[in-house]
């Protein structure tokens, strides 16, 4: 049972995913921020 819910929700996770280069955009973004909130 299991099983068939996580092949169930895979696809459905895999679409919403962003790229890699976006999610690597992202995180440089959000580690700006915090250098930035940090006063560094």
């Amino acid at each position: 049972m299991t099983s068939s819910k996580a092949e169930k929700t895979q696809p459905a996770a895999n679409a919403d995913r962003p790229s890699r280069e976006e999610a690597e955009a992202a995180v440089r973004v959000l580690l700006r921020w915090g250098r930035r909130r940090s006063g560094a």
